[in-house]
């Protein structure tokens, strides 16, 4: 009986020290492993994948061919705003930061798309937006896209644009989405056209 106790005994020890030596093994395997990672990152990040080329290019179109970066923009421009430089870790540019630069300051360009091209290529898909609305502001005209983004003042209203009457602004800052003193306003116009749109009306020329 003693003997078969003792067996027992050492029994439940080896497997508590088995469990013991897992367990080790398994935080000395989630240390290399964590320790690998950033050794990885950071040759990545600081050593590898540098950007040696910066692409502007369109969307495609319909029927699959590429449109031009933008109307408003030359390329050089574009890359100049986006902050990005050749040399500069692919895997650390933020492209949220690069989109939101490139939508602020040049406001004619309404979608931004940055894509990394690995081992050394930056892409920057762009699409341009145009005036939709021209909000009378005395003296001139401020621009507005469909999303009614900010796109300048401009002393003659665009073709094609629709001319906003009684409309004011909180704040109207190029590449910003206006803030209308009344935003029940917005509200207004987008119902607007798109009973107009529905209806099949073409050609608007003024909302008051």
């Amino acid at each position: 009986m003693d003997e078969q106790l003792k067996a027992e005994r050492k029994a439940e020890r080896d497997k508590k020290r088995r469990r013991l030596m897992l367990k080790r093994r398994i935080k000395v395997g989630a240390v290399l492993c964590c320790a690998t990672a950033l050794i990885l990152y950071l040759l990545c990040a600081f050593v590898l994948f540098k950007i040696d080329t910066i692409e502007v290019i369109g969307v495609e179109d319909e029927n699959g061919n590429l449109l031009p970066a933008s109307s408003y923009y030359t390329h050089d421009e574009i890359i100049r705003v986006s902050g990005v430089e050749t040399g500069d870790s692919l895997v650390r540019v933020s492209k949220r930061e690069v989109e939101d630069s490139i939508e602020k300051l040049l406001p004619y360009v309404g979608d931004v798309k940055v894509k990394r091209r690995y081992p050394s290529t930056l892409r920057l898909v762009t699409e341009d937006t145009h005036a939709l609305y021209g909000a009378d502001a005395g003296g001139g005209f401020t621009l507005l896209d469909s999303e009614f983004k900010v796109l300048n003042v401009s002393e003659r209203l665009p073709l094609g644009s629709m001319k906003l009457v009684g409309v004011s602004f909180e704040s109207a800052e190029a590449g910003a989405t206006a803030v209308f003193a009344d935003e029940a306003y917005k509200n207004r116009i987008n119902t607007i056209v798109k009973a107009c749109s529905d209806a099949g009306i073409t050609n608007i020329t003024k909302l008051d």
